[in-house]
């Protein structure tokens, strides 16, 4: 009797585990996590069309839920060989959030320069086509190819049951993924 109370209830256990991996699963990143892995990747400074030395730190993200888009406000210096002063300033961009399956990390998509204030730039147009070009770069090459979180392997894989992230969803403060089964 109790070989028979112990089959079944390993058997009703294996049928609630395969029955909870068969479903989606969400994942909530804070925009506290999606700040310190940007600041990390920011750490490196970055030439722009083999001119302009851009160093780029301390970002301020906020989530929109209304909009869903990410908000970031970046510290930027920029240093050129025409000046030997650097630009100092921000930049503020935005964009849509989603995930690059090659890398399993979540990327800015559809991103855009929100607002850039250089000091020194509004004083000195002889720079401000080449300001432009920077900017125009910047937005559309550099910020959509860094990645804002990877996924770590035992978030994408229960046991044999593979998961791919299928919704992003901002809500409050946090980025919700919802991950369905493959």
């Amino acid at each position: 009797m109790q070989r028979i109370v112990r089959s079944t209830t390993l058997a009703l256990l294996m049928l609630l585990v395969a029955a909870c991996s068969g479903s989606s699963r969400t994942l909530s990143i804070s925009e506290a996590e999606l700040q310190q892995h940007i600041s990390q990747e920011l750490s490196i400074p970055i030439t722009v069309l083999r001119i302009f030395d851009v160093h780029l730190g301390n970002p301020v993200i906020r989530l929109d839920q209304e909009s869903g888009r990410m908000f970031a406000k970046i510290d930027t210096k920029i240093r050129n060989p025409m000046s030997a002063q650097a630009l100092d300033g921000s930049i503020s961009l935005s964009g849509r959030l989603g995930f690059d399956e090659g890398s399993s990390t979540v990327m800015l998509y559809d991103s855009r320069i929100e607002n850039l204030d250089i000091q020194s730039m509004v004083t000195d147009d002889r720079y401000s086509e080449l300001f432009n070009l920077l900017v125009t770069r910047l937005g559309s090459q550099l910020f959509s190819s860094i990645p804002l979180y990877t996924f770590k392997l035992d978030e994408l894989k229960i046991g044999n049951r593979r998961y791919v992230p299928d919704r992003f969803q901002i809500v409050g403060s946090e980025l919700r993924v919802t991950l369905r089964p493959q």
